[in-house]
C-alpha cells in the first residue's frame, strides 16, 4: 500500500502537467521539480526490487532465482520489449507451478 501512496501523488501531478505541457515546457522551476521527482521514483523502484529479490531468494526457488538475472540481462542488453519479458516470466512461472502440482497429484 505504501508503494501506491508514494506513486499516486507524482502520477497525479504529472497528469496535470502533461495536460498543460505547452505552458510548463520552458519553466525551469517545474523542470527542476520534475527531475527531483524522477530521482525519488528511481529510489523507490530500486528499494522495491531489492525487497522483492530478498523474498524470492528466501523461498529458494531455483527457477525464479534464475529469472531475475535473466530478465535484467534481456532488458538491458537486448532490444526485447519489457512487456514480452514480463509475459515470458509469468508463463514460465505458471508452467512451473502446473508441473509441481501435477507431480504432487501422481
Amino acid at each position: 500500500m505504501s508503494c501506491i501512496g508514494t506513486i499516486l501523488p507524482p502520477l497525479f501531478l504529472l497528469s496535470i502537467i502533461s495536460y498543460y505541457y505547452a505552458f510548463f515546457r520552458n519553466n525551469q522551476t517545474l523542470t527542476s521539480i520534475l527531475r527531483g521527482m524522477e530521482l525519488g521514483v528511481v529510489a523507490i523502484i530500486v528499494h522495491l526490487v531489492i525487497e522483492m529479490t530478498k523474498g524470492v531468494l528466501k523461498n529458494r526457488n531455483t527457477m525464479i532465482s534464475f529469472l531475475i538475472p535473466l530478465a535484467f540481462f534481456l532488458s538491458f542488453f537486448t532490444q526485447i520489449n519489457v512487456v514480452f519479458i514480463i509475459i515470458g516470466g509469468a508463463l514460465l512461472s505458471f508452467l512451473q507451478k502446473y508441473l509441481v502440482k501435477r507431480r504432487a497429484t501422481k
